[in-house]
């Protein structure tokens, strides 16, 4: 059996390969566990940040729905800016910047009469509960239950996890992405496809997902062409994964468009991006320049840890590839190629965001793989007091980056 087949990237049906061995049952219920202990760490991180933000004398509800959150939760309000306009400093941002999906749920939950900064908090917590859950899911049929469950704990202990309870599409953007992934690993193409055109309306590093989808579905009609030909690759279902890689994009491209026309250009939202936001792709120069800095100037912690971050996140990116490569997790192709792609977006990625890219790169859950097998194997005094530590660890931090960082996380 190739790679790729064990991948989950296989067809559900096929005339060619009738005998083709079915993936083991794993039932949903599989990951509530993990997403009660993703709950149970999101808690003690909340609860540090209230003890803090009590000292400090701010807002819990203000430091969570700051900075982009004020984006967001204008746009659920009032709409997106369909102009442009400039002052002494010259181009002024608009929203545009931002994608729609997130706003559509805070302006969903505030109709039974949430206020929409409490809507846009709930929506960011529910969704990594659904985030964890699938990401429980996934370690599960990779491996087994304990690394589905370190997963999701790992997940939640992130440095930059205090995001995934903020106004921000990080937590969203994660439960889109682990459903695809998991839907890909069953077979299930059209609804991976459906859920990819999701995640192309909440953030535009959807072309991390687009690219697994897209992937694994070309992998799985390729080789149903060169089974039986194509009449017989679109029978048997064979289709499902056809419709899935032309739904992939959509949601993405549809945004896109719509930026053009509102903008009258046809590079609108990129331009907007580099020109309003001082955000654009110069092939990692900057990445690079930044973390030179780092090394040979004292800088304040963010950008110590995002540093830390980057470096680590390669590292587990290139373990992975290993294990795949090697056949210890060949399944697991769909979710290294989602993750590969994604750290390589944060890595090139130029402009003024150096600070956050270990935010950005909270949706590449794939990469604490790793991670997890090892502590899966580990004594288990070991794992429970590395597991306590890293929790009170991004606690601490996430008090850190909402109190005293001056910038957003």
């Amino acid at each position: 059996m190739s790679t790729m087949e064990t991948a989950g990237v296989s067809p559900r049906h096929s005339a060619s390969r009738p005998n083709q061995p079915s993936l083991p049952a794993i039932p949903l219920i599989t990951g509530l566990r993990p997403m009660i202990a993703y709950a149970a760490v999101r808690v003690v991180g909340l609860v540090m940040l209230a003890v803090f933000a009590h000292r400090a004398g701010k807002s819990v509800l203000g430091l969570l729905t700051a900075w982009d959150g004020n984006w967001y939760i204008g746009l659920a309000q009032h709409g997106y800016d369909t102009s442009v306009s400039y002052d002494a400093g010259g181009l002024v941002n608009t929203n545009i910047a931002f994608l729609p999906l997130f706003p559509w749920l805070i302006k969903a939950v505030s109709v039974v009469g949430v206020p929409a900064d409490g809507a846009a908090v709930i929506v960011a917590s529910l969704a990594g509960l659904a985030a964890a859950w699938a990401i429980g899911l996934i370690g599960t049929q990779l491996y087994d239950r304990r690394v589905g469950l370190l997963l999701a704990v790992l997940w939640g202990a992130l440095p930059h996890a205090v995001v995934q309870s903020m106004a921000y599409t990080e937590s969203l953007f994660t439960a889109l992405a682990a459903w695809a992934l998991w839907a890909l690993l069953r077979r299930r193409y059209i609804l991976a496809g459906a859920l990819t055109t999701l995640a192309g309306l909440t953030r535009p590093t959807a072309v991390a997902l687009i690219a697994a989808v897209v992937l694994a579905c070309l992998v799985v009609i390729v080789r149903q062409v060169r089974a039986g030909g194509w009449r017989r690759a679109w029978a048997y279902g064979g289709w499902r994964p056809w419709v899935g890689a032309v739904l992939s994009p959509l949601g993405l491209a549809g945004f896109l468009v719509w930026c053009a026309v509102a903008l009258h250009r046809a590079d609108a939202y990129f331009w907007m991006q580099d020109k309003g936001w001082g955000s654009s792709v110069d092939l990692g120069r900057m990445t690079v320049h930044e973390f030179g800095v780092t090394l040979t100037q004292e800088r304040p912690l963010a950008l110590a840890v995002t540093s830390l971050v980057l470096v680590l996140a390669v590292l587990l990116c290139a373990v992975l590839a290993v294990d795949v490569w090697r056949g210890r997790a060949v399944q697991a192709v769909p979710v290294l190629v989602y993750s590969g792609v994604l750290l390589l977006t944060v890595l090139v990625q130029g402009g003024d965001y150096y600070y956050a890219k270990g935010r950005f790169l909270v949706p590449a859950f794939g990469l604490l793989l790793p991670v997890a097998t090892a502590l899966a194997g580990a004594r288990a005094h070991v794992r429970d007091a590395v597991l306590g530590l890293v929790v009170l660890i991004s606690g601490w931090y996430g008090a850190y980056l909402t109190i005293i960082w001056y910038l957003s996380p």
